[in-house]
């Protein structure tokens, strides 16, 4: 049975809210009402005893008042004296169920873009999305105008109502793997109305082992805690998690860089507390086994039961699947322009250490579109940012009037 979680939890049939729903006005692009919202929000994550949860603490960081502000001008300077940019329209969002905050990014933007919005939550989805939910129920009651036209909604495998929801939507955003992403694609939308899609992506690290040698231990240890960030606050499975490291240098350099970085990350693992459920140890166990048997692998080194290192002597056969859980492949290269053969259009995010900006610049240009999304420096994977996937989020949740 569907059940409404916003604007009041109940088990009102979704299809007589939205008819209602789509009748409803948009709001306009960062409405007084949508920035208090949403710097309302952010406090109220605070508040709610969530802080610490890392990835609840960065959503509420990236919601905060000064960042949607920026967000404000940086809005603001995509319009001219010719073109008005206005709200796209109905919103429908699809989240993935194994990073539990992300619905909240793409809701919350185009929130501010001024749509009307109906999210998807799983049947399945964690208890943290539950109270997220609930929390955004709570808090939309205050705001009325957005209490009309936002609605989360939880289901199970139900074509129908899937259909029925993006028959009426302008943009339907859709998260998940690439089954996902095909099976809503088969589902029809209004002739005007587009997808927006995140498939399975990609996503690996770059690491310069003389600046990791030359660094001081406190340097290293930053490094350490930011690459576990990146890495283990969703079991590795969230899509700019790297689960590749690729070392530039020397062979000498590298087997060095590669001994001390390991250690010290198998200590940050320790001293954070993470373990690994007893299935995500045997599946990573077994995928691991089949890397060796099809992938050139030089060594496998265990560091506990939460950190796997497999080196790879080249990446020409690999396939890009990946079990999460803290199973990382390493693989040495002389320089950065090596890394350009290794890349690919599926791969998304290259986080980097021991590289100028303007080093990462020229790689980007050097791919010219052929893969890589974004290039952030080791800490920043999961930073959301209105650049995703190649997109500008902001451009796409809105369009523009031409008055001439």
């Amino acid at each position: 049975m569907p059940k409404l979680f916003t604007p009041e939890p109940s088990a009102t049939e979704p299809r007589a809210v939205l008819a209602d729903m789509v009748t409803t006005p948009t709001d306009r692009p960062f409405s007084r009402e949508a920035v208090d919202f949403c710097g309302e929000l952010s406090h109220a994550l605070f508040r709610a005893g969530m802080k610490n949860r890392p990835e609840v603490n960065a959503l509420a960081y990236w919601f905060r008042a000064a960042e949607v502000a920026r967000l404000k001008s940086s809005f603001e300077g995509l319009s001219d004296d010719r073109a008005i940019i206005m709200p796209r329209g109905t919103v429908f969002h699809v989240p993935p169920g194994n990073v539990e905050t992300l619905f909240l990014y793409g809701w919350l933007l185009s929130i501010l873009c001024g749509n009307r919005n109906i999210v998807r939550i799983s049947s399945r989805a964690s208890g943290l999305t539950g109270e997220l939910c609930g929390l955004v129920a709570s808090l939309l009651k205050n705001y009325k105008k957005l209490a009309r036209i936002n609605f989360a909604v939880s289901y199970g495998h139900d074509d129908q109502l899937t259909a029925d929801l993006s028959a009426c939507c302008d943009v339907r955003i859709v998260w998940g793997g690439d089954e996902t992403v095909r099976a809503l694609r088969s589902v029809q939308l209004p002739p005007a109305a587009r997808d927006l899609c995140f498939p399975d992506r990609y996503s690996y690290s770059v690491i310069r082992a003389g600046a990791f040698i030359t660094s001081s231990d406190a340097q290293r240890r930053a490094l350490a805690h930011a690459f576990y960030n990146d890495c283990y606050w969703f079991d590795q499975m969230a899509c700019s998690s790297p689960r590749l490291i690729v070392w530039c240098g020397g062979p000498e350099e590298c087997q060095s860089a590669r001994t001390g970085f390991f250690d010290l990350l198998a200590r940050e693992i320790e001293q954070q507390g993470y373990t690994s459920e007893a299935g995500t140890r045997s599946g990573k166990l077994l995928f691991a086994s089949q890397l060796i048997l099809d992938e050139s692998v030089d060594s496998y080194e265990t560091y506990g039961n939460e950190l796997t290192v497999l080196k790879l002597s080249d990446l020409s056969t690999l396939d890009r699947n990946h079990c999460g859980g803290g199973l990382l492949l390493s693989v040495d290269v002389p320089d950065l322009p090596s890394l350009a053969p290794i890349v690919r259009r599926r791969d998304q995010t290259l986080t980097y250490f021991g590289f100028e900006r303007q080093e990462m610049m020229l790689l980007a240009h050097s791919l010219n579109g052929s893969g890589l999304d974004r290039i952030v420096p080791v800490g920043e994977a999961l930073t959301f940012n209105r650049f995703w996937d190649g997109y500008d989020l902001l451009h796409e949740l809105t369009r523009r009037v031409w008055v001439q």
